[in-house]
């Protein structure tokens, strides 16, 4: 955008007020900083695709472009702090939101573990995220997925499994122990869920309100019982592409509802508009669009 004449010195001397937002690969004070970034990248370099190593023996990338996701969602969370400081003392500002150090500190959060302090007291890398049991547990018929979580929730829970006297194994008495010994404890859960059926467990550990869901495939999430109450997924009439499924806005606003409003334009449907808002004549916009300098979704 500097070599275009739109960095944010330039725009700012037209509009001072400006939020003028940002997410670069890398930051731009760093040796990095004219490198090209997409997820994967960011995958490798934040050490985000290595945590696959530690469970599966090679590293890996998650199967979805998490770290844009991740990004986007900083990026918003970035922008909305900048706009309330502008709220309140009138000042616009720029905003950088680089890949690499956001996913990093991401990582980190509980990854550093040790190391966070000097001399460090462990290894990075949280120990309980890298349990080979931490995974959904097989059942009778499919997984589920069941986090007894605090001092209650265990105690019920080996009950709920029928073995009661784990209760007072030494090994799982309280937290700390049952942090040291986790191999052992999700080793008791792996062995006793495969005695009932999914919906059977889920049964039994919602009556005892310990946290489980069934493990849902993709497709198991268009039949969802509890997406289908809420009206999760909207079908809609696209004018060009027929009928399409749409996931609803997630987020539920008191004062403010959001809702799908507009369907996803067609390359250059708004063009000709924005260009109009601009000041551009109908004449010139259309004159662009017939040397090809701009495309018009009816050019």
């Amino acid at each position: 955008m500097e070599k275009l004449g739109f960095g944010y010195d330039s725009v700012a001397r037209i509009n001072p007020n400006i939020i003028y937002a940002c997410a670069n690969g890398f930051s731009q004070t760093g040796p990095y900083a004219d490198r090209p970034a997409y997820d994967d990248i960011v995958q490798a370099a934040s050490g985000f695709g290595m945590l696959n190593k530690r469970l599966y023996g090679k590293p890996g990338y998650a199967p979805m472009p998490i770290i844009d996701k991740i990004v986007g969602l900083i990026l918003a969370s970035s922008v909305t702090t900048a706009l309330l400081h502008r709220e309140r003392t009138g000042e616009g500002q720029s905003v950088e939101v680089p890949m690499f150090e956001s996913i990093t500190a991401f990582n980190l959060v509980e990854h550093l573990y040790g190391k966070v302090f000097e001399p460090p007291l462990a290894d990075m890398g949280y120990p309980r995220a890298f349990n080979r049991y931490r995974r959904p547990f097989k059942t009778r018929d499919g997984y589920i997925g069941v986090m007894p979580n605090t001092q209650a929730h265990w105690h019920t829970f080996f009950g709920v499994i029928g073995q009661p006297a784990l209760r007072e194994d030494p090994r799982f008495t309280d937290f700390a122990q049952r942090t040291i010994h986790i191999d052992d404890l999700y080793g008791v859960i792996d062995q006793a869920l495969p005695e009932k059926t999914t919906d059977e467990w889920i049964r039994l550990f919602l009556e005892a309100d310990i946290p489980c869901a069934k493990v849902n495939d993709l497709d198991d999430l268009l039949e969802e019982e509890h997406l289908k109450a809420v009206g999760y997924f909207q079908r809609v009439e696209h004018p060009t592409e027929g009928t399409i499924r749409l996931t609803d806005v997630p987020v539920k606003y008191s004062k403010s509802p959001g809702a799908i409003q507009r369907l996803a334009p067609n390359l250059g449907e708004h063009t000709r508009a924005l260009l109009e808002e601009l000041g551009y004549s109908e004449k010139e916009v259309s004159e662009m669009a017939e040397s090809g300098a701009i495309r018009t979704f009816d050019s």
